[in-house]
């Protein structure tokens, strides 16, 4: 078993519970008169486990795939996130998962790093039994982002990518994003538009969708796999966000027109969020075309599949498939393959 807690959540836990920190803090604000929302943040986000010597064993669904087994998935971290609220320690298990695919593993390094994920609970887990699977994570760089005695890949094939930013996108990752793709899919260094301004307006969306405590801050995950038996790239872009549908354009959008038509779902909103009737950025010119660029570019005949999940909707942009989902998902995942 590793422990799967991420060393700089860790770390950073044991510097706030730290007394001489908190006492420090305490003089601040008693002098000052304020409270000291420096140690009252942290109480909300970190607990201490009931017992120290006792783990919750989680076992992961056979598909471990957010995209094509999505409701199974999520209620697997929803159940997981219960568990550690009741202040119990956790296994993350899927050594005998029978699928496995890149966006699992982004959403699995983006979930256990989130601090209102694993408040400080120690978090243990396990890698694939099956050779191909294990493979294919260990390549993934999941091992350069935990506690592990495994071993960490100098080499890069694949890309994942924690990226925290400040008011602004990240054009060099993207090209380099695109590069590893197009390289792999194409066999040149020309650079592919679509997935250029996907990337984009990805990076631009993910602040708009942060909610009002993380505006302004964006924090994404990007992982990028050629798969090793066709020339097919896969993207998988996440955000933790609030969610699409929660972000206050669409809800605003929602709330002026909901006594007028009636509509009491996300799911009827896709199609008026990607033809631009709905907006879901702040309207400023610097900020992009959004959600109807996106779609735009899913057009593309070079791009084979491309999947948005967010709150309580999972819709396929391709064949223009939309299921509302009984499990909510608090972020957005953007999952899109190039082709020949």
């Amino acid at each position: 078993m590793k422990r799967i807690t991420s060393t700089y959540e860790w770390k950073e836990y044991q510097r706030i519970t730290n007394k001489k920190v908190i006492r420090r803090q305490n003089r601040k604000s008693e002098r000052s008169g304020r409270v000291n929302t420096y140690v009252e943040e942290h109480k909300r986000y970190f607990l201490t486990a009931k017992n120290p010597n006792e783990y919750t064993n989680l076992v992961a669904p056979d598909e471990f795939s957010f995209v094509s087994n999505t409701e199974n998935v999520l209620k697997y971290f929803a159940f997981a996130e219960k568990t550690i609220s009741e202040r119990k320690q956790i296994i993350l298990n899927i050594s005998s998962i029978k699928r496995l695919t890149s966006d699992a593993i982004a959403l699995l390094i983006a979930k256990i790093t989130l601090r209102s994920f694993n408040r400080g609970i120690k978090i243990i887990g396990n890698a694939p039994r099956n050779e191909q699977l294990l493979n294919l994570f260990i390549q993934s760089g999941f091992y350069h982002y935990v506690q592990s005695k495994a071993p960490k890949l100098q080499t890069k094939p694949n890309l994942l990518l924690h990226k925290r930013t400040n008011h602004k996108v990240e054009p060099t990752i993207a090209k380099q994003a695109c590069l590893i793709g197009i390289r792999h899919t194409f066999g040149n260094s020309e650079i592919y538009e679509p997935l250029y301004d996907i990337l984009i307006e990805a990076m631009q969306n993910t602040n708009n969708h942060a909610g009002l405590e993380r505006k302004g801050l964006y924090d994404w995950w990007l992982f990028v796999f050629n798969d090793p038996e066709s020339k097919i790239s896969s993207y998988s872009f996440l955000d933790l966000g609030v969610g699409i549908f929660e972000s206050l354009p669409v809800k605003n959008w929602r709330r002026g027109i909901l006594e007028a038509t009636g509509l009491t779902s996300n799911v009827n909103l896709v199609d008026r969020l990607i033809s631009g009737e709905i907006s879901s950025r702040t309207g400023k010119a610097e900020r992009g075309k959004g959600i109807p660029q996106i779609y735009q570019c899913s057009t593309d005949k070079n791009i084979k599949e491309f999947i948005i999940v967010s709150n309580d909707v999972h819709a396929n942009l391709k064949t223009k498939q939309y299921t509302k989902l009984s499990t909510t998902f608090g972020g957005t995942l953007l999952y899109w393959e190039i082709q020949p």
